[in-house]
C-alpha cells in the first residue's frame, strides 16, 4: 500500500477453497468477516471473492451450505467499492 497507494490495491479470496487444508475450519465465515471488515477499514480499491469450480467435485457437502456464493462477504464489503465475483456460475 505504501509503494503505491490502497486505491491501487485490492485482495483476492477464495472464501470456499479447500486446496492445502484451507476452508476446513468449522465456521469459516466470522474468520473472513473479520479480515474482510479489516480490509474495508484500510480502504483498499475493490475485493475480488472466487468461487474454486473444483470444490464441489472434492467435498459435495460444500454445495449445501447456505452462502456458497459469498453473499455474506458481499454485504460485509459493502456498496462504496466494487466487489468482483469470480466462478460458482452455472452453464
Amino acid at each position: 500500500i505504501d509503494a503505491v497507494g490502497k486505491e491501487h490495491v485490492g485482495m483476492k479470496l477464495s472464501t470456499w477453497s479447500t486446496f492445502q487444508g484451507m476452508g476446513t475450519m468449522d465456521d469459516l465465515i466470522p474468520q473472513f468477516e473479520h479480515f474482510i471488515m479489516r480490509l474495508r477499514d484500510i480502504g483498499i480499491a475493490y475485493l475480488h471473492l472466487a468461487n474454486s469450480r473444483w470444490v464441489e467435485e472434492e467435498d459435495p457437502t460444500i454445495r449445501t451450505h447456505p452462502d456458497i456464493h459469498n453473499e455474506t462477504f458481499v454485504r460485509m464489503w459493502g456498496k462504496e467499492k466494487p466487489v468482483l465475483l469470480a466462478g460458482g456460475y452455472d452453464p
